[in-house]
């Protein structure tokens, strides 16, 4: 691991807690995106250098001059190395200090490439299990946005 991400893998659990708070304290309304990225029958989970510890969806807070789609894009290009070819919206929710936009993409390649200062560990999660795991409160929103999406999805073909 090189220096830089050595720093920031050791920096973020402190500094991701004190930004949660100010934003809290100071009621600020931040925008951020999430991608469920599916692969086969498996999507990508991750699980990053800070916070809880448990699994979500990569993803991030939006720029200001990015709209959720464009900060989608990046956030899961730098986390995972993947370039998104097109994105589904599963809708947005109001989570504490963030409005949440919840995306779907498929990939044809299971190539994953993390960003050791912000990812810990990504895996491909088949389906069938995705109730395994310990997930965060956003990614089971969007775990169920995401299921009722392909139940809606599978009707209408």
């Amino acid at each position: 691991m090189r220096l830089w991400d050595r720093i920031r893998a050791t920096l973020y659990p402190f500094l991701f807690p004190v930004a949660k708070l100010y934003a809290f304290v100071v009621r600020i309304k931040r925008v951020g995106a999430a991608v469920v990225i599916e692969h086969g029958k498996s999507v990508l989970m991750v699980r990053n250098t800070y916070g809880s510890g448990l699994w979500g969806f990569p993803g991030g807070r939006a720029k200001r001059v990015e709209t959720p789609v464009q900060a989608a894009r990046r956030e899961v290009r730098e986390e995972v190395g993947i370039e998104l070819p097109t994105l589904d919206s599963l809708g947005f929710f109001s989570f504490q200090t963030y409005d949440i936009h919840a995306f779907r993409a498929v990939v044809d390649s299971s190539y994953v490439r993390i960003d050791p200062g912000e990812i810990a560990e990504a895996v491909w999660v088949p389906l069938r299990d995705i109730g395994n795991y310990h997930c965060t409160d956003v990614a089971r929103i969007i775990i169920r946005k995401y299921f009722l999406y392909k139940t809606q999805h599978e009707h209408s073909a």
